[in-house]
């Protein structure tokens, strides 16, 4: 598989950027994202408040926004942007803004930026976390780490349970549900970002917290096996599902669920199912249905016949995508058929669990490389985009194969 790297920087600086999150393709051709670095400064610790970019083809960046911290700081945040159905671009800062509790903000392919919302803090909202997405009533909705109830308390402070929001296009918000444990403690909490809308109008996420202790399992310093929750905004919130026992699936899921051609919903879980890379296991692939099923169609590391093998890749990356083809790609962390670099691989998956691996990252493709976290996303000429974690300055592309 052919594989493109770019190791973009700001023209007059010669800066890297400071990549942390998925990238946006759009039909114009360009890749839009995020980056820590290209800002005004005067952030945390006097650090640079981070910038909103596009890249072309060739690797030439044009800066779009330049954060102030007043109006966004992004600053290693999780989210990235999405296209809403008016054509702007929508996205979230987990910091910055009146309080520095994070902004939700509108910019157009132009550059024209305009902060929807300013988080307050305070018990009932702050610190907005994943990507936002379109709901089909018109508004945007999204989750948050604060919220007014307290999950857990540790002697270095709380941790609150997150909200779920929604906020309109000219910036009227709502928080619509405040996760918590009161009714139930078994409970969906601590929501891990962002939402996707199931093929029935509901509102689906993954979430860190579902007192099932994974803890408790295998007998290690763990935590909560985690949880999938509907939000209807007619019918309100359920918890739909809770991951269990490490050894036997998948669990402590990270990244968002994708709607698939077929009607299902697919995630990856970075833990589970086989305990040979570690303790809480190698990862999996699973298929999730709005009645609350789920089926582990892949497991990490183990080949055709059950057997370990490390040069298949293990602890897939957040982002899964479908090809036009009606495969599933993604990339993991680790792994790969190169031992000594251990920098995970590109993978594809049929539905039924066919696992191939497309490419092996190592010493072959650059020397300042790390690995695929974010996993990928897909631009709408086919090209499978990704980026590595620490904050690398690189970006790769693939092309989707021809089916």
């Amino acid at each position: 598989m052919a594989i493109e790297f770019y190791d973009p920087r700001l023209d007059s600086e010669n800066r890297q950027l400071g990549l942390y999150t998925p990238l946006l393709g759009l039909d114009d051709g360009y890749v839009y994202g995020m980056a820590t670095r290209g800002g005004a400064g005067g952030c945390y610790m006097n650090s640079d408040c981070g910038m909103i970019f596009r890249m072309d083809r060739e690797g030439n960046v044009e800066r779009l926004h330049r954060f102030s911290g007043a109006d966004g700081f992004y600053g290693r945040d999780h989210g990235h942007l999405i296209e809403g159905s008016d054509g702007a671009l929508y996205g979230t800062t987990l910091f910055g803004g009146a309080d520095d509790r994070g902004v939700v903000f509108r910019i157009t392919s132009a550059g024209s930026y305009t902060v929807l919302h300013e988080f307050k803090g305070g018990g009932d909202e702050g610190q907005p976390i994943g990507s936002l997405v379109e709901h089909s009533d018109g508004y945007l909705y999204g989750t948050t780490n604060f919220g007014p109830n307290i999950c857990d308390s540790h002697p270095e402070g709380s941790v609150r349970c997150g909200t779920i929001y929604r906020v309109s296009k000219d910036g009227e918000y709502q928080v619509v549900h405040a996760f918590g444990r009161d009714s139930d403690p078994m409970a969906a909490t601590k929501p891990n970002g962002t939402l996707v809308e199931g093929p029935d109008g509901a509102l689906y996420g993954t979430a860190r917290g579902g007192k099932l202790d994974c803890r408790d399992i295998n007998a290690q310093d763990g935590s909560e096996c985690g949880t999938i929750f509907r939000y209807d905004p007619k019918a309100g919130f359920e918890t739909v599902y809770h991951f269990g026992d490490p050894q036997t699936q998948g669990t402590m899921p990270r990244g968002p669920l994708i709607v698939a051609s077929d009607g299902y919903m697919y995630g990856t879980t970075p833990f589970g199912a086989s305990v040979a890379c570690r303790t809480l296991g190698c990862g999996t692939v699973y298929k999730f249905s709005t009645d609350g099923r789920v089926e582990f169609i892949h497991r990490f590391i183990l080949d055709d016949n059950g057997e370990l093998d490390h040069t298949l890749g293990y602890t897939p990356g957040e982002h899964l995508v479908e090809g036009a083809d009606g495969y599933l790609y993604g990339a993991t962390v680790s792994g790969g058929f190169y031992r000594t670099s251990d920098n995970g691989t590109i993978f594809r998956l049929s539905k039924t669990g066919e696992h191939d691996v497309l490419h092996s990252f190592g010493p072959h493709d650059t020397s300042t490389l790390r690995r695929p976290v974010s996993g990928l996303m897909r631009a709408p000429d086919g090209g499978l985009w990704g980026t590595f974690d620490a904050g690398d300055n690189i970006i790769f592309r693939v092309q989707e194969p021809s089916s």
